[in-house]
């Protein structure tokens, strides 16, 4: 992170990208390795497809919210980052997480058939 955040200020040209890159490639399989058993990393990670898939409809809309609140353009930025995660924890929350439950009652419901059918 440090290496990206200062990467503007660094001097050299095909060197450092080459050298930035490696430390991508090297850094990158072992920070997910660090992160793979955090809360955080996971609830992050739970909410980037509905991210994706939810930031384009909040960018849309924000825009036509902020005109009819009367609040500066200035606050789009913001006001569309937080919209876009609240939107994508309620598609987690409200959408992901139901349908996970109904998927796992019906695997355990095959589960203990298949299984009561090698009893018998």
């Amino acid at each position: 992170m440090g290496f990206t955040l200062a990467y503007g200020w660094l001097p050299g040209g095909l060197s450092k990208r080459l050298a930035y890159y490696g430390f991508f490639v090297v850094g990158l399989p072992l920070v997910f390795h660090l992160t793979k058993r955090h809360r955080l990393d996971a609830a992050v990670g739970e909410l980037s497809y509905p991210l994706y898939i939810g930031h384009v409809l909040v960018l849309l809309l924000v825009p036509y919210v902020l005109g009819a609140m009367g609040l500066p353009a200035s606050w789009l930025v913001p006001v569309f980052v937080g919209s876009s995660l609240v939107f994508a924890a309620v598609l987690v929350r409200g959408v992901a997480e139901p349908i996970e439950r109904v998927r796992q009652r019906r695997v355990q419901a095959a589960a203990k058939k298949q299984e009561a059918e090698l009893v018998h």
